[in-house]
């Protein structure tokens, strides 16, 4: 039982943002890096499909049983 209490006490101080025993607690830089990376993840798409994607997904179209 032990074990479980300390995983919410954990969990709780990762949703609130407070340090704890869990090493948590800087969830503003952890939410700040996460969308940085979901920016990035965005911007490399959107360089990748900013060419003629149209035809690339023409191209790449599965036919039959290919």
């Amino acid at each position: 039982m032990e074990t479980r209490e300390k995983r919410r006490e954990e969990a709780a101080a990762i949703r609130t943002g407070t340090p704890g025993d869990g090493g948590g607690g800087d969830l503003g830089s952890l939410r700040e890096a996460g969308a940085h990376l979901l920016r990035a993840g965005d911007e490399a798409i959107r360089k990748v499909l900013s060419m003629d994607s149209e035809k690339f997904l023409e191209a790449t179209r599965q036919e039959g049983g290919e």
